[in-house]
């Protein structure tokens, strides 16, 4: 059993095991606070591993359920992430192939965080060409043990593959799952499946 909560795009840990562990439990009643919030991606940059995140109202810790998690649109938070996601990936060999569908979908008007991160999900689904049994839970019917947070498996590494900056700075582990899609594309499945196998 594989509960989690959705996420904002989902890291390649989050992806390694909603394929490889289905079916899948989205918990939907889970309060989250500072520590777990998934309003969060990292990405590569020149410099380093990038953090962007999804403004929200209440500021940085809520202590709410996801669906009661309201995005704060006053911030120009799409702006910054397509100009982010850019600078990181425009010379990946599968940006291109990607931007105009994913920027379509960063600038639909959502209204909690709830909603923009099922939706990120769902796109990442169908550019993975994936169908996942997704079963919506409550936290009571999850082992604790079983509810996937990445905070706690910050040590395990996923296996390398080719990345726009590695030959400066070197391999980065754990990134945002759209880092592989863009330099992996149709093999970003099979990748995301082996991640940690290695």
């Amino acid at each position: 059993m594989n509960c989690f909560v959705y996420a904002y795009f989902g890291s390649v840990r989050l992806w390694h095991k909603m394929l490889t562990q289905e079916p899948n439990f989205v918990i939907e009643d889970f309060i989250l606070d500072k520590s777990n919030l998934p309003n969060k991606m990292y990405i590569a940059s020149s410099q380093g591993i990038l953090l962007r995140s999804v403004p929200v109202k209440g500021g940085r810790n809520p202590r709410k359920k996801l669906s009661d998690i309201d995005i704060l649109d006053d911030l120009n938070w799409r702006s910054q992430h397509k100009h982010a996601l850019t600078a990181a990936y425009n010379h990946s060999p599968y940006f291109e192939f990607y931007k105009h569908e994913l920027f379509d979908l960063l600038e639909k008007n959502y209204t909690s965080l709830l909603e923009l991160n099922k939706n990120t999900m769902i796109w990442v689904s169908k550019a993975l060409k994936v169908t996942l049994d997704i079963v919506p839970t409550t936290y009571q019917n999850c082992n604790p043990g079983h509810v996937f947070q990445d905070k706690k498996e910050q040590n395990l590494k996923n296996s390398p593959y080719r990345q726009v900056f590695e030959e400066q700075i070197g391999f980065l582990p754990n990134l945002c799952v759209l880092d592989v899609l863009f330099n992996l594309a149709r093999h970003s499945k099979s990748y995301l499946i082996e991640a940690y196998n290695a």
